[in-house]
């Protein structure tokens, strides 16, 4: 394949795109089904029936993932339809790799040529024009209609392939190292599992969460000192679905804040916990993809004093937080109390065991951390090819 720009234009109401590309309605180039769910009487977690999906709660980067089946399916999706969210947040986009049971809050589109990825990718890349389809009501909703007469330029059937192979590459890159990580995560789970708890010593000793690492607040970052590059601020709104922090939405304050606010430095590792509003228990992991960084308000950042200690320390968060998340109080807002936190009781390994553990899980989190700097790479190519790809500005043939 060859990419280049030689292209001759003409003028549409998208704007200019190559002489031989189309604008058309979504409509007549692709079969639209809206959700409709069943009775909630009908759903089960045991496996039984069809995968099922209310609206974009589990969406992942490009698929998602079932937590929930039905055995009365009113709409469904085929295997490799384009998923659409047409309640907020309107406009997501995930692909089914099975049937699927539809609900409420999607729709499913099937290109009337077959080719789903080029349907995804200029979805994606026109979302824009999704969103002001977006009816004016409180939560914003869009219908089959607003769906069907989406005017969108279409290359011809050759090219689409062209470029569905180009940017379904990219991504299949992406989704491969996800996996990965998901997988290494799961190991180092395991690992501490079976090391920690099922052959946990008695005689271990009873130590307080305060005794093995400092519970940081971030700082209140005034708006009016955020700049368009400098030092990234992590905000909680960086925390990702799969427990890392990531630069979308990027805010930076300038250079100089790095060592005049040097007590609120990001460390590789770091151990972030949300600790009020809507997302109060959401924790992230801080790999290197997002440093240097300093941390904002409304999270707390568990640091070891001991470094090697980091990853059980992990581990432990994560199990506190799960089997104490009921505790999070409040009125107006939701939120943890650190001296809560600070008094957790838990029975510390002996150091020597809590090394061996850290030399074991740290190749895995190396490989991680060199996954997710590769992710990032490779969506940025992606997202700077894809609004020249699918507006012709940059061809393939």
């Amino acid at each position: 394949m060859i990419l280049h720009n030689d292209t001759k234009f003409k003028e549409t109401e998208l704007g200019l795109i190559p002489e031989d590309w189309e604008i058309d309605m979504l409509g007549n180039r692709a079969d639209v089904i809206m959700g409709q769910s069943p009775e909630s009487k009908y759903y089960n977690k045991n496996q039984e029936g069809l995968y099922f999906m209310q609206g974009v709660r589990t969406f992942g980067e490009k698929y998602p993932i079932f937590d929930t089946w039905t055995t009365s399916a009113t709409k469904t999706a085929p295997a490799e339809s384009v998923l659409m969210s047409v309640r907020a947040p309107v406009g997501d986009l995930n692909i089914t790799p099975v049937e699927m049971c539809l609900g409420r809050g999607l729709a499913a589109i099937n290109a009337k040529n077959g080719n789903n990825e080029y349907i995804y990718q200029l979805l994606e890349a026109y979302r824009d024009k999704v969103l002001g389809q977006e009816t004016g009501t409180v939560y914003g909703s869009i219908s089959r209609d607003d769906i069907f007469n989406l005017e969108l330029p279409f290359a011809p059937k050759d090219e689409q392939q062209k470029i569905a192979e180009v940017l379904g590459t990219l991504d299949e890159k992406i989704e491969l190292n996800h996996k990965m990580n998901k997988t290494l995560e799961s190991l180092a789970q395991a690992i501490f599992k079976k090391w920690f708890i099922e052959n946990a010593d008695p005689d271990w000793e009873t130590k307080k969460l305060k005794d093995i690492c400092e519970i940081k607040n971030g700082f209140a970052f005034k708006s009016g000192d955020y700049s368009k590059e400098g030092i990234f601020l992590l905000r909680t709104s960086n925390f990702n679905s799969e427990g890392y922090a990531v630069k979308n939405d990027p805010i930076f304050l300038p250079n100089n804040f790095y060592q005049t606010f040097s007590n609120y430095r990001l460390k590789r590792f770091d151990i972030l916990l949300v600790m009020v509003g809507a997302s109060v228990g959401k924790r992230s992991f801080v790999f290197s993809n997002i440093l240097p960084a300093l941390q904002n308000q409304n999270m707390w950042n568990f640091r070891a004093y001991d470094q090697k200690n980091q990853f059980f320390l992990k581990f432990m968060i994560d199990q506190i937080v799960e089997s104490n998340i009921g505790s999070a109080s409040g009125s107006a807002r939701d939120f943890f109390r650190k001296d809560y936190f600070r008094e957790i009781e838990f029975n510390l390994p002996n150091q020597n065991l809590l090394d061996k553990f850290y030399e074991r899980l740290l190749p895995q989190f190396e490989m991680i951390d060199k996954n997710i700097k590769e992710i990032d790479t490779l969506s940025q190519i992606r997202d700077s090819l894809l609004p020249r790809l699918m507006s012709g500005k940059l061809r393939v043939t």
